[in-house]
């Protein structure tokens, strides 16, 4: 069994690992490189050259997958406070659905390893299922644009692995994650090809319990 080369770990590195075990799932080399390599001369290679030092260390994990090139988002699709009606889950659908229509790329993506998620108090080891890929690409780069434009709400960003672990459940449809501030919590969800059913469902669950949330 091949030992891990010891690796002296960045401020930089400590930031993408707390992204991989405390934020999201996943990472994509390309994102990486555009939030912690942008100012070099060759981000790309960079970024690469890192992580796989990072992998040699056994704090992450490589593979080339197929995905959907990330979404650019601007704004939530839906806005939705306690008391407010309803939105239309069937129009909601049709729109999320409409734009999953780029055809999938072979996509250079990183996880943390189970013993990073462990030492930082977060989780790791699970790629994303076939079906998640995507969503769970675009997800990451919602996250690391909030952690650019509002830094003071990304800390506060918690995961849905995270929020498993404070006891949220197992059955329940958890959402992507939370954002906490002041003590309020706002639930943020990315919509995959959802059907209007997982919808209801989602609305369902932050209604009961009287979240608001922005579904992206």
């Amino acid at each position: 069994m091949a030992v891990p080369k010891r690796t002296s770990v960045s401020v930089r590195d400590e930031e993408v690992l707390d992204c991989l075990t405390r934020r999201v799932r996943v990472l994509s080399i390309r994102q990486i490189a555009r939030t912690w390599f942008g100012e070099t001369s060759d981000p790309a290679r960079q970024a690469r050259r890192r992580m796989a030092m990072l992998e040699q260390a056994g704090l992450i994990q490589g593979r080339t997958v197929s995905a959907r090139p990330e979404l650019t988002l601007i704004r939530p699709l839906v806005t939705w406070t306690p008391g407010e009606p309803t939105p239309d889950h069937d129009r909601m659908a049709y729109l999320l659905e409409a734009r999953w229509r780029e055809p999938a790329i072979l996509t250079d993506l990183v996880i943390a390893t189970r013993g990073a998620g462990s030492a930082r108090g977060g989780s790791g080891g699970r790629w994303p299922r076939r079906s998640e890929v995507s969503h769970d690409l675009t997800f990451a780069g919602l996250y690391l644009a909030w952690r650019t434009s509002a830094p003071a709400r990304s800390a506060e960003w918690i995961s849905e692995a995270r929020l498993r672990q404070e006891g949220w459940g197992e059955d329940d449809r958890l959402p992507d994650a939370m954002i906490e501030c002041d003590g309020r919590r706002l639930v943020i969800e990315l919509g995959g090809a959802y059907g209007a059913a997982k919808l209801r469902d989602f609305h369902r669950f932050c209604a009961e319990r009287r979240l608001p949330y922005e579904l992206w």
